[in-house]
């Protein structure tokens, strides 16, 4: 992202380039104040060059070619992360985003649900179209409300047991997964 970094915007606040074909983040060192970046519908395939960004609380990076989530640590007041539509297998990278409430990974290749059993100030997570099929990673998220599921490998009832543990869920999006189909 060229230019940026001199063009005198260190107080700026929120930053939307989606859709710019935009390969490589770069160029943002120039913007301390940044609490909010939006670069969904890009050609990303890594998360480099956010380390500085140390005021950053919404990140959105959907609809690029993300294959790992590494990258992210130093974003210690992160509070959103959106990273639908991309090529991910696995959330690792996010188990160090303590301060994370939202967390938008739907319409990617995810199984596994370890690297966010630490997130307990999650209160909304999104990982319909996916191929999750244990929840049992999620049973320590007490502030979670909103878990949407749709279209993942939950065939039985047995299977979502663990969100029995959450005292807070009041949304589970199950449409699409086998268990939505039996009788």
């Amino acid at each position: 992202i060229e230019g940026l970094e001199g063009a005198g915007l260190g107080s700026l606040r929120q930053l939307y380039l989606a859709n710019n074909q935009i390969g490589v983040i770069e160029g943002l060192r120039g913007l301390p104040a940044l609490q909010l970046l939006e670069l969904g519908s890009n050609r990303i395939r890594s998360v480099q060059n956010v380390e500085h960004l140390a005021t950053l609380e919404e990140l959105h990076l959907g609809r690029n070619k993300l294959t790992q989530l590494l990258g992210l640590q130093s974003l210690c007041h992160l509070r959103v992360l959106g990273v639908a539509s991309n090529r991910l297998r696995s959330l690792e990278g996010v188990g160090a985003l303590t301060q994370l409430r939202e967390l938008y990974a739907d319409h990617n290749g995810i199984t596994s649900l370890a690297p966010v059993a630490g997130l307990t100030r999650l209160d909304t997570l999104d990982l319909g179209k996916n191929r999750v099929e244990a929840l049992d990673a999620c049973a320590g998220l007490v502030q979670l409300e909103e878990r949407w599921l749709s279209d993942n490998a939950m065939g039985t009832v047995e299977q979502l047991a663990p969100l029995a543990a959450l005292p807070r869920l009041q949304t589970l999006r199950l449409a699409g997964c086998p268990l939505a189909a039996s009788p």
